[in-house]
């Protein structure tokens, strides 16, 4: 009955899975009316178009049930992910995860599964989607019940049902997540624990009132009375199975065909069950046992059927007709079938099961025997021996196990007698304490005053070190101020430099254009020219002043200056900048003195590269990881002979900036091969 439970949970996530967006916008009728007849290539195209919002998108892409497809459907969930994570969409960021999670553990790759998980989780704290952070905590429960990880499988699975409690209206996906807690504890052959999973999800599935309720809670009642049938070997608890089988067989004959598509996969071990049960009975009716085995037959062959996991419910199929087959005389077609059930059963798609085996074998051994074949019949005799030898193992380590149970239980008895007897020794002994008790008492006084005496001591002792760390404190704040001294002078150096550049730049540029334009207007000069002339100047003015103000950190982030920056440089100049930031973001927290100072290193190094070096594309880098931040400033452009070269007033100002911020900076050029500036600080150590 376990393999019942599994495959109805790898069913019933996927519909679980497909189906959890909440999303509230209404979706363009025109699409959902396409949804049935629409390709991959179109799907493509509407996740590709920007004016459909994207909640529309999300719906249309959770809305496909091809689950044949789920590599094509993989492909159209990481193209409409990349989009989620664009426009910061957490909760649709982390639904989409959890799908394409799940989608991989349909296929088996629990790698790709937990890598998928993994990004899930970095999200979960960031949304209140109570939603998502119980359909994460359900995938990861069954990652880990895949792994056998059972502990942490419960735990995520209580912690899923502990967010649903708090959504109105999830009783069907509370039902869910019990029948999937139901597997642990019928592996574990807990019948109390498994009472109670089916007793609440009865109560819940009269709630909801739809067939895959009912259908889930009969598959854990039905895995409660073979467990109860295993405990107390009564028949009638084989008649509650069979009624229960029976009662899933109705609903799924009288559902509709959405339910029955939805119900497909779970219910052919349920006309298997039933078949098996009445081809058991006294006087078997043959004619229902094959009607039942057709169906299954027929289900198994559907084209719409999801088969994965549905291999086992073949081996059983095909040992059912070789026991009709054998019952008509039909040995041929007996044997056939039998072999089919050894083939699956060899390849090692299902588990090892000695009693299957054995019952295999015997239909061999039968249908080779009535054919005349005794040569191959002793083969399988032999081979059913063996597989007997190890039911028989497994029998004799059952009873050894019993024994060491029952050993254990004994061994605790006498444990509990012993330490009656350790009780009464402890009553003796208490006197035996009392009486020292006060010799004790005398000692602790003497421990107490001498300790008194010591504590004295070390009084004396801590006044003398607080005096000398007084002292250290004095060294050390005469120390930092002499340092704040020096730093405030080299800062005040640095922008006496500045000055100086710009008092350069507004003689040598922009007076010398003013000249220019006063002759033109007194020579009455081409208008044309003198309009251009003062375009310049304007530009040139705009541009120093730009370089003058200051960043307002306090408003904006410095990621957002940056940025702005290199829009407004690839806007008015011929060179094409490129720039990277990592993390993109978590840069508010950067002080705003060292982001103004890391910003005017950055600003110089442009507008130097600018006038010099001839540069066609400049790329710049900021990186942080941890407290450690690191700018990369590299260009094309003819680079320079650093040991030639005499250091210009541009590069003596970004190194007096490097200082005032306690920052190393390297200038590193090649003629013909560009340029590089790297700058490093941290910012921990300068707080």
């Amino acid at each position: 009955m376990n393999h019942i439970i599994r495959k109805f949970i790898l069913f019933t996530i996927i519909v679980f899975t497909f189906n959890t967006s909440n999303a509230q916008n209404s979706i363009n009728e025109s699409i959902i009316l396409n949804n049935n007849g629409l390709t991959y290539d179109s799907l493509i195209s509407v996740i590709s178009n920007n004016k459909i919002l994207f909640s529309d998108k999300f719906k249309l892409v959770k809305e496909i049930d091809d689950i044949s497809a789920v590599h094509k459907i993989n492909e159209i969930y990481e193209k409409i992910l990349s989009e989620a994570k664009n426009q910061k969409e957490k909760k649709y960021t982390i639904d989409l995860y959890c799908s394409l999670a799940n989608n991989y553990l349909v296929l088996n790759n629990l790698d790709k599964a937990k890598l998928y998980l993994d990004s899930a989780q970095t999200y979960e704290n960031k949304t209140d989607s109570i939603s998502s952070k119980a359909l994460l905590s359900f995938i990861t429960g069954r990652y880990y019940a895949i792994m056998k990880r059972e502990d942490e499988a419960n735990k995520y699975f209580h912690k899923s049902i502990s967010f649903y409690e708090q959504i109105k209206g999830k009783e069907s996906t509370a039902i869910l997540l019990l029948y999937s807690l139901a597997a642990g504890y019928y592996d574990h052959g807990d019948i109390d624990g498994l009472k109670k999973i089916k007793d609440k999800m009865t109560y819940l599935a009269k709630i909801v009132n739809e067939p895959p309720s009912y259908t889930s809670t009969y598959a854990v009642t039905i895995a409660y009375y073979e467990l109860m049938y295993k405990e107390t070997a009564e028949n009638h608890y084989q008649d509650s199975i069979t009624l229960y089988n029976e009662k899933t067989i109705n609903i799924f004959d009288n559902a509709d065909k959405s339910t029955k598509n939805m119900l497909r996969s779970q219910i052919i071990q349920n006309y298997l069950n039933v078949a098996e049960a009445k081809l058991n009975q006294e006087n078997p009716d043959w004619r229902q046992v094959k009607e039942y085995a057709a169906i299954a037959s027929e289900i198994l062959e559907h084209k719409d059927l999801n088969h994965i996991g549905l291999i086992d419910n073949k081996v059983i199929l095909y040992r059912l007709k070789s026991k009709i087959f054998l019952h008509e005389k039909n040995y041929k077609e007996a044997n056939k079938e039998a072999q089919k059930a050894l083939a699956i059963m060899d390849s090692g798609q299902i588990g090892k099961d000695f009693s299957l085996y054995s019952s295999i074998y015997l239909l061999l051994i039968n249908t080779y025997e009535e054919m005349g074949d005794y040569k191959m019949a002793l083969k399988y005799y032999k081979l059913k021996d063996e597989i007997n030898d190890e039911i028989d193992k497994e029998k004799r380590f059952a009873t050894i196990k019993d024994l060491e149970t029952k050993y254990e239980t004994a061994k605790k008895d006498l444990e509990i007698s012993h330490l009656n007897e350790e009780r009464q020794q402890m009553q003796y002994n208490r006197a035996i304490m009392i009486a020292c008790f006060i010799t004790i008492a005398i000692l602790l006084i003497i421990a107490l005053l001498y300790n008194r005496l010591r504590r004295l001591q070390k009084e004396k002792e801590v006044i003398q070190m607080n005096k000398r760390i007084e002292e250290r404190d004095f060294e050390y704040q005469t120390l930092l101020n002499e340092t704040q001294f020096k730093l405030a002078e080299q800062y005040i150096s640095g922008l006496e430099g500045e000055r100086i550049r710009l008092g350069k730049e507004l003689h040598d540029g922009t007076a010398n254009d003013l000249l220019a334009i006063i002759l033109q207007i007194e020579n009455n000069g081409n208008k044309e020219i003198t309009v251009n002339l003062l375009k310049d100047v304007y530009a040139d003015v705009r541009n120093i002043s730009h370089n003058l103000v200051p960043p307002l950190m306090s408003n904006v982030t410095f990621a957002d200056i940056l940025i702005d920056f290199i829009r407004v440089k690839n806007k008015h100049s011929m060179v094409n900048f490129q720039l990277q930031l990592t993390p993109e973001d978590q840069w508010e927290s950067l002080p705003a003195d060292l982001a103004t100072e890391t910003y005017r290193i950055i600003q110089e190094a442009v507008s130097n590269m600018m006038k010099h070096s001839k540069s066609s594309v400049c790329n710049i880098t900021v990186t942080r990881i941890d407290s450690t931040v690191t700018v990369q400033i590299i260009d094309n452009g003819k680079g320079f002979d650093l040991n030639k070269k005499n250091k210009g007033l541009g590069l003596r100002i970004m190194e007096e900036r490097a200082k005032y911020m306690n920052a190393n900076i390297e200038i590193n050029s090649k003629i013909g091969k560009g340029t590089e500036v790297k700058l490093t600080f941290d910012i921990s150590s300068i707080s």
